[in-house]
C-alpha cells in the first residue's frame, strides 16, 4: 500500500521543519510549502492526501487555502494551525471545512495523534465507493 502524503504548509522554516519531521516519524510522505499559494498549486498538481497548514501565510492565507481545497477537494483533510492568540478562531476555521484546530505552542504527541485520526478518515473516505452520477 502506498504511503499517505501531507502536505506542510508553514511560512516560519523552523516551525514546518519540525512539523515536517513529525509528519515523517508517523511513516507519511510529506511535501512543503512555504505560503499558501505554493500549497495550492501542490494541491492541485498531485496527490496530496492530508494538509497541515498554518493560517497566517503569505501570498494565500491558511484559511483563503482552506476555503480552496475543501471548494476543489473537500475529501482532502485540513488542520489548521495558528497562534494561541490569533485572530482565527477555532469555530470559524471548523465551520469554513477544517477537520481539526492546533494551536500553537502545540505537543508532538497531539499532533502524532491528530495525524493518525486525519489518516482514518483518509481511509475510511477510500473504503467508500464513490458515488455514480
Amino acid at each position: 500500500m502506498t504511503k499517505a502524503t501531507v502536505l506542510v504548509a508553514e511560512d516560519d522554516s523552523l516551525i514546518r521543519t519540525i512539523f515536517v519531521e513529525i509528519v515523517k516519524g508517523e511513516g507519511f510522505d510529506v511535501v512543503e510549502a512555504d505560503d499558501g499559494q505554493r500549497a495550492f498549486d501542490l494541491v492541485t498538481s498531485r496527490k496530496i492526501d492530508m494538509i497541515i497548514s498554518d493560517m497566517k501565510m503569505p501570498a494565500m492565507s491558511g484559511f483563503d487555502l482552506l476555503l480552496a481545497v475543501k471548494k476543489t477537494h473537500p475529501e482532502i483533510p485540513v488542520t489548521v494551525i495558528t497562534g494561541f492568540n490569533s485572530e482565527y478562531r477555532e469555530e470559524e476555521a471548523l465551520a469554513a471545512g477544517a477537520d481539526a484546530y492546533i494551536t500553537k505552542p502545540f505537543k508532538v504527541a497531539d499532533v502524532a495523534e491528530m495525524l493518525r485520526r486525519m489518516y482514518q478518515k483518509v481511509q475510511q473516505q477510500a473504503a467508500v465507493p464513490a458515488k455514480q452520477a
